[in-house]
């Protein structure tokens, strides 16, 4: 069980995604493909910007998110 107050890796990388505003390419696991910007997310569902709409997606249907560049981590020590 991970401790309430670390960071996952998932926030990690969305926040990042989020705050260097990184184009990604989300694709749902039956196949189809949005491209643009997050915006934002929580527990349950992340919303995204493209250019002509935008898409609030639930994480559970999400298969994969490849953003346009290297999203750089936070170095951790282990313990």
């Amino acid at each position: 069980m991970f401790p309430m107050n670390k960071v996952t890796v998932q926030e990690q990388f969305l926040n990042y995604v989020i705050s260097n505003q990184i184009p990604v390419k989300l694709i749902t696991k039956n196949g189809v493909p949005i491209s643009g910007v997050i915006t934002s997310f929580d527990q349950y569902t992340i919303m995204i910007q493209t250019p002509v709409k935008q898409s609030l997606v639930n994480k559970a249907a999400v298969s994969t998110i490849i953003p346009a560049k290297p999203v750089r981590f936070a170095k951790h020590n282990k313990q």
